[in-house]
């Protein structure tokens, strides 16, 4: 998703629309790009499933780039590794 820095959402696209819808996103970077931050990461639970919601300043433009990611895919391919690598050692 694209905003502005103040908030306002410019452009979307599929689940980034219901998660990052007009006001939602604002809150969820807003404070922490006011306290001096370029970039940075959150958990979310906005659309009812934690994700990982990563931000950062486009640099001399008044914009943020958001993308999200299910809690799900961030951690399926660690479940997957360590569940072989227990099996290996069993």
């Amino acid at each position: 998703a694209l905003f502005r820095d103040d908030g306002a959402l410019l452009a979307s696209s599929g689940e980034d629309a219901a998660a990052f819808g007009p006001d939602r996103g604002a809150t969820l970077f807003r404070e922490r790009l006011a306290d001096g931050r370029a970039s940075g990461w959150l958990w979310t639970g906005g659309t009812g499933e934690r994700a990982m919601v990563v931000f950062s300043r486009i640099e001399g433009l008044p914009l943020v780039v958001v993308a999200r990611l299910p809690e799900a895919e961030v951690f399926a391919r660690w479940k997957t590794r360590t569940l072989i690598g227990t099996l290996v050692n069993v």
